[in-house]
């Protein structure tokens, strides 16, 4: 039983690491789309194709819907669910 815990014990720990590398890793994603799309608008922006009163709560914004809708995609592919297929190309 003891070799059990003992077990169990490092696998928390291994786990826990993993979950911390991988949020690490999606920050750190999610970081690089918002900076790449706030840049993505400050270009749209100076050339004059659109106008935003704050560019940077409009890229924010933009981002992170995509985000939520790619999430919700594959929360509901790996639910087994149909729910979301085509969210993107409506």
């Amino acid at each position: 039983m003891m070799q059990l815990l003992e077990w169990l014990a490092g696998f928390t720990i291994s786990f826990n690491i993993i979950q911390l590398n991988s949020a690490l890793i999606m920050a750190e994603e999610t970081r690089k789309m918002i900076t790449a799309t706030k840049n993505l608008f400050y270009a749209i922006s100076a050339k004059g194709i659109a106008h935003f009163d704050n560019s940077d709560g409009a890229a924010i914004t933009f981002a992170m819907s995509v985000h939520s809708i790619l999430d919700h995609e594959s929360d509901s592919h790996h639910a087994g669910s149909d729910d979301a297929d085509g969210e993107m190309n409506s």
